[in-house]
């Protein structure tokens, strides 16, 4: 595999950047879509869940393709076709896309670390699918062919409370250009914490302030263009606002 470059990660800017809702609403309903969910795998280079880069911790990816027209070909003959994708082989793709990140590689050098970010892992897979980035890849997804595409990597140790941490890119392409080309005409990127539990003193009655509750929170940041892994950080200001809300006055 070519080395990443920081290049091949670029997203739009933050001011050309949809929500996902809004990305989603854009495909409108699908005519055929193939989803995995939950890919298990170990990777390392994104921070763990106390800030430290380049430690080995797992890591869930799920994939969602919608496409532009039916399965015709598997429809009529029974068969897989050009028109659509086996679930098994998007599997294996997106497992492949993640040598870099294995553990056991060489740690990158210092001026080097925002290459192996959550964002940077996310940004791989999709470059490796759609054949998109500086390496121009060969791709396993055809614009062309494809109304909406979604990647979705979660670090469920990267959070102390909670489920985790994840990134989600989808993109709604539009109609095909000359020559088959098809740009995309809609991006989002949100990043999310998901289900921090956090003991609070909840309710305006006096037996309610007796002891705390767990309050259950998730925090979706869209049209997020950081570079950083900054979830922990984000974590640790939620913690903050939840249990000493007087503090931030």
């Amino acid at each position: 595999m070519p080395p990443l470059a920081q290049e091949d990660m670029e997203l739009p800017d933050a001011s050309t950047l949809s929500t996902l809702w809004d990305v989603r609403a854009s495909a409108g309903e699908p005519v055929a879509v193939v989803r995995v969910r939950n890919l298990q795998t170990v990777i390392q280079g994104p921070h763990d869940a106390w800030g430290r880069p380049y430690k080995p911790q797992p890591a869930l990816i799920s994939a969602e393709v919608s496409f532009a027209a039916p399965f015709d070909t598997a429809a009529t003959d029974d068969r897989l076709g050009a028109d659509t994708l086996h679930y098994g082989n998007l599997s294996k793709a997106i497992l492949a896309s993640l040598d870099d990140f294995r553990p056991g590689n060489t740690a990158p050098a210092a001026d080097s670390e925002h290459r192996l970010t959550l964002r940077n892992c996310v940004g791989t897979i999709w470059d490796h699918l759609t054949g998109t980035g500086a390496a121009q890849m060969t791709s396993l997804i055809s614009p062309a062919r494809v109304r909406f595409l979604s990647i979705t990597v979660c670090l469920p140790k990267a959070s102390l409370l909670g489920e985790g941490a994840s990134l989600t890119r989808s993109c709604v392409f539009g109609a095909a250009a000359a020559g088959g080309e098809s740009k995309s005409a809609k991006h989002a990127v949100a990043l999310s914490l998901n289900k921090l539990r956090v003991p609070t003193l909840v309710g305006v009655n006096a037996n309610e302030r007796l002891s705390k509750q767990f309050v259950v929170t998730t925090i979706a940041i869209d049209k997020c263009n950081m570079r950083e892994d900054a979830y922990a950080k984000i974590e640790d200001l939620v913690v903050k606002v939840l249990l000493f809300p007087w503090r931030l006055n």
